[in-house]
């Protein structure tokens, strides 16, 4: 079983054109160890991991709606 961490805070999604987006947030206050990596999620599909607090998203749709969660 894999070390769990907390999830992580201010979580902000940016439109920063028509195909781009920026989400980025804050590290976890709660864990006791540094976090790894973050997996990022566009509409419950797995769109990249990243060992930094933001992720930019390039080649999206005009007028499209999309939603994203990052896990720890």
């Amino acid at each position: 079983m894999g070390l769990l961490h907390g999830i992580p805070e201010n979580f902000v999604a940016v439109t920063l054109s028509a195909t781009t987006s920026r989400v980025n947030w804050q590290e976890p206050a709660a864990d006791d160890e540094s976090v790894v990596s973050y997996s990022v999620f566009r509409n419950n599909e797995l769109i990249g991991e990243t060992t930094e607090t933001a992720f930019y998203d390039s080649g999206l749709s005009a007028n499209t709606r999309y939603s994203y969660y990052v896990k720890s």
